[in-house]
């Protein structure tokens, strides 16, 4: 839909925010616009719902991680996005490759690589996906992380 805000309270940096975007990005469409009124009218029951189900996700992993010997996490706080420190997981150590290669070849769960954030070793999970497919892949993740 092709359609954003950024609310930047600062002027100065709200200045060079739109001149970094400057012919990066389409202007929104119509449908986009219709979108965005309608969420922000009508929209926060549903977020509240989605709120909720993002915290329960985030409980799970965090429950999950804790059962994965020399994996931490630092718990999220505004986001569904979260960063695995990988460094001294056991089931990893001594492998060849990035963590986030054995797991996409071991596990079959794409996490993104913290190496092209500027964090070799951690991954980055993203949990804003169904109750099923967050299951899943952590099932997956268990076979390798838990050995």
């Amino acid at each position: 839909m092709t359609t954003a805000c950024a609310v930047i309270e600062n002027e100065a940096l709200r200045h060079r925010f739109a001149e970094a975007l400057r012919g990066l990005m389409p202007d929104g469409n119509v449908l986009g616009l219709v979108a965005a009124e309608a969420a922000y009218a009508h929209g926060n029951p549903w977020r509240w719902v989605l709120l909720e189900v993002l915290r329960g996700h985030r409980r799970t992993l965090a429950e999950r991680v804790a059962d994965w010997p020399g994996v931490a996490m630092g718990m999220p706080q505004s986001t569904y996005l979260a960063w695995l420190d990988l460094r001294g997981a056991e089931g990893l150590v001594g492998r060849a490759g990035s963590p986030q290669q054995v797991l996409l070849e071991e596990a079959g769960v794409a996490l993104s690589d913290g190496s092209d954030f500027g964090w070799p070793g951690f991954v980055r999970l993203n949990f804003g996906t169904t109750a099923t497919q967050l299951e899943e892949a952590l099932a997956r993740l268990d076979g390798v992380l838990k050995r």
